[in-house]
């Protein structure tokens, strides 16, 4: 079997609350292999979004990571400098928020949100902040052939700026 894209190692993550750590996550390991799909089920409470948080480097300031590791491409992101973790997060790892309503920033356009991160992960040439690298994107629909990375247009147009 392969390396796992994804690995995590004994990860416990507590909250301080009042001077007290309250445990979230205790001990989850898993392991995601090239092909695979995996699913995090719980209840309610039961430290899945934490974990993933976890992952991403997203916790608030009152976390604390007890014990683990997270590996992705011999990297352990619970570690990582934060240019090291910029280039990763966004091209190589991502999360996907079940509400968009809260994933998406609401004092910026949805084209430039999606701008952003592909400036930040794609080798396009340099431009002013505020051009079109950074203001809008849109896949060309006019193209019928798939093909990764897809063919993209990048537009300042009004087409991306009701979000």
């Amino acid at each position: 079997m392969p390396d796992p894209l994804l690995e995590i190692e004994n990860l416990s993550v507590s909250f301080a609350v009042g001077g007290v750590l309250q445990p979230a996550v205790k001990d989850l390991t898993l392991a995601l292999h090239p092909g695979e799909i995996v699913g995090v089920v719980g209840e309610s409470g039961s430290g899945k979004s934490t974990a993933l948080f976890a992952v991403m480097s997203y916790l608030p300031g009152n976390a604390v990571i007890e014990s683990g590791r997270v590996l992705h491409g011999g990297v352990d992101l619970l570690r990582a400098r934060r240019e090291t973790l910029d280039d990763i997060r966004g091209r190589r790892v991502a999360m996907i928020y079940q509400d968009p309503a809260t994933a998406l920033n609401p004092a910026m356009t949805v084209g430039a949100q999606i701008g952003e991160v592909l400036a930040r992960h794609l080798p396009w040439p340099a431009r002013a902040p505020g051009s079109a690298r950074t203001s809008c994107c849109a896949w060309s629909s006019s193209t019928t052939r798939r093909a990764w990375p897809p063919p993209i247009r990048i537009s300042s147009a009004a087409a991306c700026s009701s979000g």
